[in-house]
């Protein structure tokens, strides 16, 4: 391998701060060749899982890189899966899974599964995360638990898949979202409100006249009432909201900007 390339995989094997550890995977892009590929393999074919990390964590990233070994790694990763019980390996598999999910076997996913159970909030997260844009109704249904988790962030990502990752539509997803509309997770209820809204829920008026109502929700509601058919009804209230709120230095400004932005759209 380039002398380059050597140095960026010292510091990579080195590392310490998650950021500088990230950076450093982004930059190998630059240099994919075999001899590097065989290298990651070798580091997930070592005994030591802080090296099978790296060699995880390296390939899964490689962009468009990744068609000529993606069979091979994910191979590698779900013999991982079955037999690990280190937490990092586990999570690092999972989010290499999510970044290269689009051919899951039905196999694939029930071994999936069994890490819904896991007591590590992280694991469940990363399981969310792998099976992001999966069209399978095994797949469906782990997210559909996953979305009633203790865990706001797990909750947060569950229904983010359910909701706008997938084009499926059916009863069970709609009441999964629905149930989600009252989340105390104030990210959570916006993505479920956002998924409910795309179905074209009738349901969902209701519940974006009570968010507007309440003065209290994030930004991606503009966007759920900008992607609606019928977004104009909520004209009146966005524009009382707007009326009330451009002169207070307590609001944020970007808030405030795609709330005007919205109006304009509408």
């Amino acid at each position: 391998m380039s002398e380059n390339r050597n140095l960026i995989f010292d510091k990579i094997l080195k590392a310490k701060n998650k950021n500088f550890y990230w950076d450093k995977i982004f930059e190998l892009r630059k240099f994919v060749d075999p001899e590097m590929i065989n290298k990651c393999f070798s580091l997930i074919n070592s005994k030591e899982d802080n090296f099978k990390i790296i060699g995880i964590d390296i390939l899964s990233q490689l962009g468009s890189n990744r068609k000529k070994f993606i069979n091979s790694l994910l191979n590698k990763v779900f013999t991982i899966l079955e037999s690990t019980e280190n937490e990092k390996l586990i999570y690092s598999s999972l989010i290499a899974i999510g970044h290269n999910n689009n051919k899951l076997t039905q196999k694939q996913i029930k071994i999936l599964e069994k890490f819904s159970k896991s007591k590590s909030k992280e694991i469940r997260f990363a399981l969310a995360f792998s099976l992001l844009s999966v069209e399978n109704q095994l797949a469906i249904s782990i997210l559909i638990n996953l979305s009633r988790d203790r865990s706001p962030k797990v909750r947060d990502w569950a229904i983010f898949g359910l909701g706008t990752q997938i084009d499926i539509d059916n009863q069970q997803i709609r009441e999964a979202l629905f149930e989600r509309c009252f989340d105390k997770d104030e990210q959570t209820k916006q993505e479920a409100i956002n998924g409910l809204s795309k179905r074209n829920d009738k349901r969902v008026n209701d519940i974006i006249f009570r968010e507007l109502k309440s003065e209290n929700f994030g930004s991606l509601l503009f966007d759920t009432i900008i992607s609606l058919e019928n977004g104009k009804i909520f004209l009146p209230e966005l524009e009382r909201i707007y009326k009330k709120s451009k002169n207070d230095l307590t609001i944020n400004k970007e808030w405030l900007e795609e709330l005007e932005f919205c109006i304009k759209q509408l």
